[in-house]
């Protein structure tokens, strides 16, 4: 099948709505940007991709990141050069084959895991429609299991060989712009 953004979101929006949630306007810009993001680029839509909408869209994340020392307006356009340059090295936007709503190999899939893990963040907070901090939540656990902080001493990079996660994490790449800890910049959205 040959998947649009257009495709992925009508995808997403019915997975969501079958769950017996909705997505909040702010959240559906979020997934949108995104997937139309990962598409511009011909890029496979990895989860990290995620940090890029939801800097530009969301102020908490954006007021956080300054707070802590990093840049959120220069570590948005150094991640939109970033993506200039991995249109030659990462996998295709059309070899994303699954959709939200997949139902093989859901744990394989960026799509299927921040989705998941989005809605398990509304469930739990008893509310019936996903916010754009959820996929934020949602973005940093998914990471967490993909890349648990044990393995940081794997990174060439020695400043990535930390004991604690930062938002350069996600991108395996140090940048000042982004270098705030995950629970500095969790305490900046996640308030509820």
């Amino acid at each position: 099948m040959h998947i649009t953004p257009e495709i992925a979101i009508q995808d997403l929006i019915k997975y969501v709505h079958s769950r017996g949630l909705t997505l909040s306007p702010e959240a559906l810009k979020i997934f949108v940007e995104f997937e139309q993001l990962c598409y511009q680029y011909d890029i496979y839509p990895f989860h990290e991709y995620l940090i890029i909408p939801l800097i530009k869209n969301n102020m908490k994340i954006k007021n956080g990141i300054n707070k802590y020392g990093g840049n959120a307006d220069l570590a948005t356009y150094l991640l939109g050069r970033k993506l200039d340059k991995e249109q030659k090295f990462t996998d295709s936007y059309q070899i994303a084959d699954e959709l939200y709503s997949a139902e093989e190999n859901r744990d394989f899939g960026s799509r299927t895991n921040i989705i998941d893990l989005a809605m398990n963040s509304t469930n739990m907070l008893n509310r019936k429609e996903i916010l754009d901090t959820d996929i934020f939540e949602a973005l940093l656990e998914y990471h967490n299991e993909l890349y648990p902080i044990e393995d940081h001493r794997l990174f060439t990079d020695k400043r990535l060989n930390t004991s604690y996660q930062t938002l350069s994490h996600i991108f395996a790449e140090y940048s000042e712009f982004l270098w705030v800890k995950f629970e500095d910049i969790k305490k900046e959205v996640l308030v509820f």
